[in-house]
């Protein structure tokens, strides 16, 4: 298991990629999944800073995060990484009261699916335990 953690547009999806191919294992991206949710949003005109409206619009998207990024049927590959989505990710990830979302249920295939999944959320649990630390 490997976690890369860091500020976006660090290059930790490049990182990871190469990490995964050169261990010739899969990679989790997570972060995809939020800036999915955003791309969504974006598309479907809701409101990025109206929390239950976001959780709703994320409770009914299909993601496929995987080469490519694909929300409900469409490809967002390339839309999922436009600045205007970054911009927007921190308030997606977020719930009205500043409170990380949890990321949305995996279909878990296989047991290194599960593995991966977990590791993710143990580290993104890790980093906001450190953020808490570091802002009280």
């Amino acid at each position: 298991m490997v976690a890369i953690d860091g500020p976006a547009g660090a290059g930790k999806s490049t990182l990871a990629q190469a990490v995964a191919e050169h261990l010739g294992v899969e990679r989790l991206d997570t972060g995809a999944m939020y800036r999915a949710v955003a791309w969504s949003a974006l598309r479907q005109g809701v409101d990025v800073a109206d929390a239950e409206a976001v959780a709703v619009l994320a409770r009914h998207t299909t993601i496929e995060v995987g080469g490519r990024v694909v929300v409900d049927g469409e490809d967002a590959t390339a839309g999922e990484r436009w600045p205007c989505v970054s911009a927007f990710v921190t308030l997606v990830a977020v719930d009205g009261g500043q409170r990380p979302c949890p990321v949305p249920p995996l279909a878990v295939v296989s047991e290194e699916d599960r593995a991966l999944a977990e590791a993710a959320a143990e580290r993104r649990a890790q980093r906001l335990a450190r953020r808490r630390q570091q802002a009280g």
